[in-house]
């Protein structure tokens, strides 16, 4: 009597070479993705404020009120515009308007590439999302935060 094969044969992926396992993994991706893509296409349709803050009030939003009482601007001044003119491509004009702004509209460009291939394979994003939801990545931000409000202070006090 001949003995059972000692590997099963493996499971055939469908046609379409999707993984259905991951199909749970889309809906996650869809909800990245759509306020990612969102942010990064009104940042697309905004003009930059050549004063390199205030590009929010386009939007219907109020100035800033710390910047108007004080003269000191708030730790997100310039963001708008720092993503304005990252998404139009004015890489170095938008690291120098908010050093911030330019990273987390480059974050925000990551989300949309990964979680847009995330909706077309099915790609697991929880290990990707697990990386970077650590302690380290909360301290990080703060320290880049401080930095950039510093930055922005000085920037508009020599302006």
């Amino acid at each position: 009597m001949p003995a059972p094969p000692s590997n099963p044969p493996a499971t055939p992926r469908p046609a379409s070479g999707l993984n259905p396992h991951h199909a749970p993994q889309r809906p996650l991706a869809l909800v990245l993705f759509l306020p990612a893509a969102t942010l990064l296409t009104t940042a697309a349709l905004l003009a930059p404020n050549p004063d390199g803050h205030g590009t929010h009030t386009s939007l219907g939003l109020a100035p800033c009120g710390l910047l108007q009482a004080t003269g000191i601007p708030c730790p997100t001044c310039g963001m708008t515009t720092a993503f304005a003119l990252a998404a139009d491509a004015s890489l170095l004009q938008s690291l120098l308007t908010q050093p911030l702004g330019f990273l987390l509209a480059l974050a925000t460009a990551c989300v949309v590439i990964v979680s847009g291939y995330a909706l077309v394979t099915g790609m697991r994003l929880q290990p990707l999302i697990d990386a970077v939801l650590q302690p380290r990545t909360f301290w990080v931000f703060a320290a880049l935060t401080v930095l950039a409000w510093a930055y922005t202070i000085a920037r508009m006090q020599l302006a």
